[in-house]
């Protein structure tokens, strides 16, 4: 009896830049909330999130 292996597609470049975005976007969220990037304006990550919801819709629909 053989298997037959699927072949994995690399993932689409929309999917990458919401995957990167959502890196990102946590990455920056962490370090803030423990006092490392507090420099950061509230407005910059409100910016990060919306754009992250942007790219996961796009990707969603694509």
């Amino acid at each position: 009896m053989t298997q037959v292996k699927a072949k994995r597609r690399p993932p689409s470049p929309r999917t990458t830049v919401f995957l990167i975005t959502l890196a990102v976007t946590s990455l920056i969220w962490v370090l803030r909330g423990t006092s490392i990037l507090a420099f950061v304006p509230g407005g910059v990550l409100l910016l990060l999130i919306g754009f992250t919801i942007f790219t996961g819709v796009v990707c969603v629909l694509q």
